[in-house]
């Protein structure tokens, strides 16, 4: 889009219900296309201003948060404060083995 004041467009309410695609194209160019009823100004039609492409922000209230280094890492310590403390015995009596994530695989119904 030029920065350069672009002289305003002129036309009746007819040609604008006629031509209103290509209007639209020129508005889009950055025209401004006044519409007039008998010779006097009765609406414009501007170009929408250009949003700037933001990054994806995963908290879009807080802009300026930022995640930490490491905030996705599972450690074996947050594994014990969400699962709890259990023993290799536990999870296979629980119906898992812990060695083995076929078996988790199984129980989903994603093996034959």
């Amino acid at each position: 889009m030029s920065a350069e004041p672009v002289e305003p467009i002129e036309v009746g309410v007819y040609e604008a219900k006629t031509h209103l695609s290509q209007l639209i194209d020129q508005a889009e160019a950055g025209n401004v296309i006044s519409i007039t009823r008998h010779g006097k100004r009765v609406a414009r039609l501007i170009p929408e201003p250009v949003a700037e492409a933001t990054a994806r922000r995963p908290f879009g209230i807080w802009p300026d948060y930022k995640l930490p280094d490491g905030w996705d890492d599972f450690t074996d310590e947050d594994a014990k404060l969400w699962y709890g403390e259990m023993s290799d015995a536990d999870w296979i009596a629980a119906g898992f083995d812990p060695r083995d994530d076929a078996t988790v695989r199984r129980e989903m119904g994603l093996t034959a």
